[in-house]
């Protein structure tokens, strides 16, 4: 988010002042991050150092590039289903 002005507002000094305006905060960080997608925000909070992952649906995962490269899916045809995804090891 680079240096915004509002970060350096006392209302956000301490742990306690920051708990206490959590809503402001949000909206901040909401306002900054509203034009990316959530992947985007995760790859840029990783690349400072912010331990920050994706909240993924199941459908998500099945396009999750780790997930692939681990081959954790298995398409099996399925009598009723077609052919579906399955985990496996």
């Amino acid at each position: 988010m680079g240096d915004p002005a509002w970060a350096g507002d006392d209302r956000f000094k301490s742990v306690e002042d920051r708990l206490s305006n959590h809503g402001e905060i949000d909206g901040h960080i909401g306002q900054s991050t509203m034009d990316k997608t959530a992947p985007e925000v995760m790859e840029l909070l990783q690349s400072h150092g912010v331990p920050f992952g994706v909240v993924q649906r199941s459908s998500d995962l099945l396009q999750d590039p780790q997930l692939a490269h681990r081959n954790l899916y298995r398409y099996m045809d399925h009598p009723e289903m077609g052919n579906i995804p399955y985990t496996g090891h």
